[in-house]
């Protein structure tokens, strides 16, 4: 999405040849922005996991919380 509208601006929709230079900017900002987009909600994911495994350690060591 972000490499395509990058190309297509700075070839001037095809007319300008693509450098080598300008093809690694243009990954290296869709990487970029990429990582900026999904790393907020895997930090929230890691969380909400790292919540969950304590008790899921105990359950499984001890089992139900019945039998005591």
């Amino acid at each position: 999405m972000w490499f395509n509208e990058y190309k297509n601006r700075v070839t001037n929709d095809g007319e300008i040849a693509l450098t080598p230079i300008m093809g690694l900017f243009g990954g290296m900002s869709a990487g970029c922005f990429s990582t900026l987009g999904n790393n907020p909600f895997d930090v929230v994911k890691v969380s909400d996991l790292l919540l969950l495994l304590p008790s899921t350690i105990i359950v499984a060591v001890f089992g139900d919380a019945d039998n005591f």
